[in-house]
């Protein structure tokens, strides 16, 4: 009896050893909403124990649309949307965002938290297998962060990538981080994409050595945004940086790009839309899309 207590026990502990060394975090239980019976773009509640998670079926807004009547470009949900916190909010560690997220490859999603020089605080790879891919996941992981000082800004970052390791969406918000007091949150923008293409559609086989690119964009801080062809080996095509008249008070602006190339054979690339934000490096916002250029 005793030697199979012993055995039970080693059992246990090296469960527990192997689970620690696990380098993905994989949240459980998974609770699944059936997609006939998700309706819209209604968000469920995100339960209070922060592994439990809810899926949805995606947005049925189409690529792009306008209003009837003003003519105005409706644009589609994000798909990746910080609901809490919000931009300017001010937070003690551990902070739990509130995430709705559609999954990237191997079904996972990054969660970054950055200080105010851009160094990572913390990163989390959140991996869902039993969630598909079409699905849309609310999700609320715990981040514990330390810093020197008694505040300092920070930005949350969440972002997944292809099976090729390209960036298909990403979104951020920009807090102050305490080491002290109590947190005040404010609320999230309207979890909207920023850029609305009306050309090209995803899927599309584009011949003659130019990409087209046109639509609409909401600038969020700076007046420049950069469109990137990037293959799958990685290989960045082509690009452009484009300035534009406004700023994050104006409304919704009118672009078009072209970006030339140059393949020897058909090259299916990613269609990357990025804008910038204050001093953080890298982007606070990018959208893809799949096309094929020959």
């Amino acid at each position: 009896m005793k030697t199979h207590r012993f055995l039970a026990f080693l059992l246990i502990v090296t469960i527990a050893l192997l689970t620690a060394c696990n380098p993905v975090e994989t949240p459980v239980p998974i609770t699944v909403i059936p997609l006939e019976t998700a309706t819209g773009t209604t968000e469920p509640p995100i339960l209070t124990d922060s592994a439990t998670i809810f899926a949805v079926a995606p947005s049925l807004t189409p690529a792009f649309a306008f209003a009837p009547d003003e003519g105005e470009p409706v644009y589609p949900l994000a798909d990746l949307r910080i609901l809490s916190p919000g931009d300017g909010s001010r937070l003690i560690s551990p902070i739990r965002p509130e995430l709705s997220v559609m999954l990237g490859a191997e079904n996972t999603v990054e969660v970054e938290l950055l200080n105010s020089s851009g160094e990572l605080l913390v990163k989390k790879i959140l991996r869902f297998p039993e969630v598909s891919s079409s699905q849309r996941i609310l999700i609320q992981p715990e981040m514990d962060f330390e810093i020197a000082k008694d505040e300092e800004a920070g930005r949350l970052v969440v972002k997944t990538y292809d099976d090729f390791e390209r960036l298909i969406a990403l979104t951020s918000c920009d807090l102050t981080l305490l080491s002290q007091g109590k947190s005040e949150i404010k609320a999230a923008r309207v979890p909207y994409e920023l850029f609305l293409l009306t050309g090209p559609r995803t899927g599309t086989v584009i011949r003659g050595g130019v990409v087209a690119v046109s639509g609409y964009v909401r600038l969020i801080s700076q007046s420049v945004i950069v469109i990137e062809l990037v293959d799958e080996n990685g290989v960045e095509i082509s690009n452009r940086v484009i300035s534009l008249p406004g700023d994050s008070s104006s409304p919704p602006i009118v672009f078009s790009a072209t970006l030339p190339y140059q393949v020897e054979r058909e090259t299916a690339v990613r269609l990357i839309l990025r804008q910038s934000k204050g001093t953080f490096p890298g982007p606070a916002f990018a959208s893809s899309l799949l096309l094929s250029v020959r």
